[in-house]
């Protein structure tokens, strides 16, 4: 059985929450892949089927604290 078209959404922003309580604890650099995944209850594995990069994550995280985009803010939208 399919997932619903929302579970993509729901789960990336799961891990974007898992991310912002970690980084905000225990900064960026001490938190691994490994620790945020495993704040949602998946594997290290399917990370990198919402982001390309542990540096994506922290954009978007910063994203939730900023009304304007991150990529506008650099002059790319």
């Amino acid at each position: 059985m399919p997932y619903p078209a929302s579970h993509r959404v729901e789960v990336k922003r799961r891990i974007i929450d898992s991310a912002r309580k970690l980084f905000n604890r225990h900064g960026f650099e001490s938190v691994s892949l490994n620790q945020v995944m495993a704040g949602v209850g998946l594997t290290h594995g399917g990370f990198y089927t919402y982001f390309h990069s542990k540096s994506d994550l922290y954009s978007e995280v910063l994203g939730c604290f900023s009304p304007i985009p991150i990529g506008r803010v650099a002059g790319k939208a």
